[in-house]
């Protein structure tokens, strides 16, 4: 097996110039925050600049960057359970809620722009294992292989939670009125 070359500033910098677009985007779908996305792709960028060796091929560096970004979004939400349980007690949940995408617009009345929106917000009903398989598979394009290597999971495992989530999202999709 080869060992995995060092990676230089240029070679980061080369990086960030390329892939900077997409890491925030599945950032954002993440996140649903633009100031806490941009800071995750900061950290995913300070920490590929800190390691000493990248992946095996040039070609994979988005997989490799999104797997950084995925695992550093992972941390903060395991450090943040505690703040959630304990702001729950003090702020209501239905006060966090947006009110819902306009359920009696009948669908010959509705924009690309509104259906493209109220895709977005359906995605984002959904739990966060099945919203960042969607993402990378369909947005980003990544092969299930890419998807397994950025989520560390087994193949057949992006498989099954593509089948599930694609499952989850026609039903809610149906639950509401017709796009």
């Amino acid at each position: 097996m080869e060992a995995p070359s060092p990676l230089s500033h240029d070679d980061v910098n080369d990086a960030y110039q390329q892939y900077a677009t997409d890491l925030l985007r599945f950032a954002l779908v993440l996140t649903r925050d633009p100031d806490t996305a941009a800071d995750l792709v900061q950290d995913a960028y300070l920490i590929a600049l800190e390691t000493p060796s990248g992946p095996l091929k040039k070609s994979a560096m988005k997989s490799w960057l999104m797997r950084i970004l995925h695992n550093r979004w992972r941390d903060q939400v395991r450090r943040q359970t505690t703040f959630r349980r304990l702001w729950s007690y003090w702020q209501p949940i239905h006060t966090l809620r947006k009110p819902p995408f306009h359920e009696s617009i009948p669908e010959s009345r509705l924009s690309r722009s509104q259906i493209a929106q109220r895709l977005w917000e359906t995605m984002n009903r959904l739990p966060d294992w099945q919203k960042a398989v969607i993402y990378l598979y369909y947005i980003e394009e990544l092969s299930t292989c890419e998807v397994a290597e950025i989520l560390e999971i087994p193949q057949r495992t992006v498989l099954t939670r593509l089948y599930r989530a694609r499952k989850n999202l026609l039903k809610l999709l149906n639950s509401r009125s017709p796009l």
